[in-house]
């Protein structure tokens, strides 16, 4: 599901003045919190600090995410802004040839092991009845 996300976002462009296209940030630049998201985005805090900067700084950590993956196509580094998260859901087992083509600083600790089938159900519990003591006759 979250893989659709990306998807659907790649599928946002613009064209530009050589009639290429290029996508195009889906945050506006209000998606910044701060004048310093930039800086700290440059700084490589998108990563480090992914649970601040993604909701603080979703502006400068698309662009920032974007040039990453223009600039260094082969380098072994996370080309979306969405790795973390998808590493966090299990993407990293459940899709490893996408995750580590574009992910694997988010699943370097995960692996890209399948996650564990879920556990059987417990069978249901047989409740004992107790039986009643007899009265002694007096």
């Amino acid at each position: 599901m979250a893989l659709l996300a990306c998807a659907t976002r790649a599928a946002e462009v613009a064209v530009d003045a050589k009639g290429a296209q290029e996508e195009t940030n889906p945050h506006s630049a209000s998606g910044d919190s701060t004048q310093e998201c930039y800086a700290w985005a440059a700084d490589g805090q998108c990563t480090q600090n992914a649970g601040h900067m993604l909701s603080s700084c979703k502006y400068s950590c698309w662009e920032w995410f974007k040039y990453r993956r223009e600039k260094y196509p082969d380098a072994p580094i996370d080309k979306f802004m969405d790795c973390n998260a998808w590493s966090s859901s299990g993407e990293c087992g459940s899709n490893p040839s996408f995750m580590k083509t574009n992910c694997p600083e988010s699943c370097k600790e995960k692996g890209y092991d399948p996650p564990p089938p879920p556990p059987e159900p417990a069978a249901p519990k047989k409740k004992k009845k107790k039986k009643k003591k007899a009265k002694q006759a007096e």
